[in-house]
């Protein structure tokens, strides 16, 4: 049924497309970042996600997706995405149709653009980035000591285990 909806609303964002482009109206930009979805996410974390995304593309909005969607740092981001097959591919539908922007986190680099600069009429142009790009501590000796532990054994539960607390104290 994912499949099947996915193509019903692909068709219907090429005809909103064709009139948005003939009124030049985009009534809202929204964006989301660090689902973090993965194997072991409830599948209604999913479905949530896949809501979102139908609505706000049925009402014609622009999405952006800020990052983390899918786990790449716990378990191979490849993996996560097949978790979530519905999600997946209503994400590639809506990008192909030009209504969703990817942005790659740290947990999902790759994904798509390091930064978007969008034009706003009444704020001028918006950089839109994951955090981590603005974080010192990223790309510290620290910050890649800890992601190249985690890309590696994050896998095990200690080492998730030890990740949560960590960002408790900071």
């Amino acid at each position: 049924s994912g499949a099947l909806y996915t193509q019903r609303w692909l068709g219907a964002v090429r005809r909103t497309a064709r009139t948005a482009r003939q009124e030049s109206v985009v009534t809202r930009v929204l964006i989301a970042g660090d689902w973090h979805l993965g194997t072991y996410s409830p599948p209604a974390q999913a479905r949530l996600a896949v809501r979102f995304l139908e609505e706000t593309g049925d009402a014609g909005h622009r999405i952006v997706l800020n990052g983390d969607i899918f786990e790449g740092l716990f378990e191979p981001a490849a993996r996560a995405e097949r978790a979530h097959p519905e999600l997946s591919a209503l994400i590639t539908a809506m990008a192909a149709a030009g209504v969703l922007t990817r942005i790659e986190g740290n947990h999902d680099p790759g994904a798509g653009a390091r930064s978007l600069v969008l034009e706003h009429g009444g704020l001028g142009r918006v950089l839109v980035t994951h955090g981590h790009l603005v974080d010192p501590v990223h790309d510290s000796s620290v910050g890649n000591f800890g992601d190249g532990i985690s890309r590696r054994f994050g896998h095990l539960s200690l080492v998730r285990g030890a990740a949560r607390m960590a960002e408790a104290v900071v």
